[in-house]
């Protein structure tokens, strides 16, 4: 079962040609960073949208040939990631900043506030605060 949130440019495959296709994710339990999926037949990639480890891959290690992983890093849903990655980072220092404990939930919220106006996006919904607080102590 293919898991799909088609949210701000999230969860969508783009045909990448030569019988690839891609689609980046937003974060999500686990992993606290965008990521993209390539995938043709039984090589399937991932990694986060900085070139690093995702579900413990890399495109190159799953052997997603340079020229698709050139097309799947040139998506308009990448170049997005990107750019929310970035946020998230700049939110993190601002949690940081008000020296909250992420284990804690009323700072988990306080958080969550000041991700979401920062980022623009809900990961998670209010209720997942565990979820919310693993994702905050990741990135």
């Amino acid at each position: 079962p293919e898991v799909t949130d088609v949210t701000r440019g999230y969860g969508q495959w783009h045909d990448l040609g030569k019988g690839w296709k891609a689609r980046v994710d937003k974060p999500h339990t686990g992993a606290g960073k965008p990521h993209v999926h390539v995938e043709k037949g039984k090589v399937k990639g991932v990694e986060s949208v900085d070139g690093s480890k995702s579900h413990g891959k890399t495109l190159d290690s799953a052997g997603v040939p340079k020229d698709i992983q050139k097309k799947a890093r040139n998506l308009k849903d990448y170049k997005k990631g990107q750019s929310d990655l970035k946020k998230m980072k700049e939110a993190k220092s601002k949690i940081k900043a008000k020296k909250l404990n992420l284990k804690k939930t009323t700072d988990i919220i306080i958080a969550i506030a000041i991700f979401v106006s920062v980022v623009g996006l809900m990961i998670f919904p209010l209720s997942g605060v565990s979820a919310w607080g693993a994702l905050l102590l990741a990135i």
